[in-house]
């Protein structure tokens, strides 16, 4: 896995909470279980659309 970073620019104020979460679900031991990353998602007004176009 490749290392980066994001610059992102978020208003109102409060997205890094998302962030934090998110990075604390990506830690769990057995790895980050996606249906709580899609609730936490949601929470935060994201939402994720399919990218295979078939």
């Amino acid at each position: 896995m490749t290392p980066s970073h994001w610059w992102l620019i978020t208003t109102p104020a409060g997205f890094e909470r998302f962030f934090a979460r998110f990075a604390d679900e990506l830690a769990r031991s057995g790895g980050p279980d996606m249906s709580s990353i899609v609730h936490m998602s949601l929470e935060h007004g994201t939402t994720y659309v399919d990218a295979d176009p078939q």
